[in-house]
């Protein structure tokens, strides 16, 4: 029932109304947290405030420091919606199309597959470009530490036949991002990160959300990434900047919880591109644009929400956000959690009663 394909989503929080109030309540978000060996940072949020937020566990297994809430994690395919939150500005701006197709955004790129394959369809995952960065990876494992450009990475790994008629069906593939980068690029004329910092970043203050860069393991805000904490075995690699729409931007808690308030609760974006967000394309994969749609059953009804999961190398993710009460539940953990258990707990805490 919980996994990428059947997310849930919730309702959670507010102010605790007394101090034995709060020490029950917190008793109870903790030993939801507890019962499933979560090592990471928990925080709940209602309008883009925090309610509740602990750090669980060790950010770095070999030295021993224990976690922070202010730890910075790779937040994975939590990076798709953001870039979607960009896009649709562009849009908005005049600056991008939904409906433009490959070919006629990427100078130079093959017009029998390019030319039936458009932005909206990379942003729903249904586009049918096939995945030959993995296989390309397998081969040559340098490729994660390449420089190359997102135009270049478009014609190395996303050229070949359609694997589908366009729109036809879902496949997660990481490709369909690397042609989000370079279109992007391409209709801007700016680097794709610097894009996301004006249109998203910046505006809601996000100041701990950014691209991960090659060294992003050695800084000391760093949460390490393991397969295995006892002993310690590290699992993170370098990425490469053009697959940073795919799921390479890192961040906090506390920037994840402002980007869903400021995303959903605020003007940045229009009624119309926030309902864009929120169409769901792929019904069996409660899929929208950059992420996930779903409804959950609380005690006081069920409701809609948000539903972003993240998961790369030892990273796992979930930003949940429930639209009609702006309640968010923001989960980062770094000890390759099975991402059915992430959204397991997420579910959990929204069901919990800490209002």
């Amino acid at each position: 029932m919980f996994n990428r394909r059947t997310v849930l989503a919730g309702a959670a929080a507010a102010a605790f109304a007394s101090p034995i109030q709060a020490l029950t309540e917190t008793s109870r978000i903790e030993g939801i947290v507890s019962e499933f060996g979560f090592n990471g940072v928990v925080l709940l949020g209602e309008n883009g405030h925090p309610n509740f937020q602990k750090a669980y566990g060790v950010a770095d297994a070999e030295t021993g420091r224990a976690a922070s809430p202010q730890d910075r994690y790779i937040i994975a395919s939590i990076s798709k919606w953001l870039t979607v939150v960009a896009i649709l500005q562009l849009v908005e701006q005049g600056v991008m199309n939904l409906e433009v197709s490959v070919a006629d955004s990427v100078p130079g790129f093959r017009k029998d597959a390019g030319g039936r394959v458009t932005l909206r369809q990379l942003l729903s995952n249904t586009s049918g470009i096939p995945n030959l960065y993995g296989p390309a990876v397998d081969a040559d494992p340098g490729l994660k530490r390449s420089t190359m450009s997102a135009a270049d990475a478009a014609f190395a790994f996303c050229s070949g036949d359609l694997i589908f008629e366009p729109g036809a069906r879902f496949d997660y593939a990481i490709t369909n991002w690397i042609l989000v980068v370079a279109m992007v690029e391409a209709a801007t004329g700016k680097p794709f990160e610097r894009v996301v910092d004006d249109l998203v970043t910046t505006p809601l203050r996000l100041s701990d959300t950014d691209v991960a860069k090659l060294d992003f393991g050695e800084r000391p805000d760093t949460a390490k990434a393991y397969s295995s904490v006892s002993p310690p075995v590290l699992k993170m690699s370098a990425r490469p900047a053009f697959l940073a729409a795919a799921g390479g931007f890192c961040s906090t808690a506390n920037d994840l919880l402002s980007a869903a308030s400021g995303v959903f609760d605020s003007p940045l974006l229009t009624p119309e591109s926030r309902g864009e967000m929120l169409k769901i394309t792929t019904p069996e994969q409660h899929y929208a644009m950059g992420g996930r749609v779903a409804r959950i059953a609380t005690a006081d009804g069920t409701h809609l929400a948000a539903w972003e999961t993240g998961r790369t190398e030892g990273y796992r993710s979930v930003l949940a956000h429930v639209l009609d009460e702006h309640r968010t539940v923001v989960l980062l953990n770094n000890t390759d959690l099975s991402q059915q258990v992430m959204d397991r707990i997420a579910l959990r805490l929204l069901q919990a009663d800490w209002a």
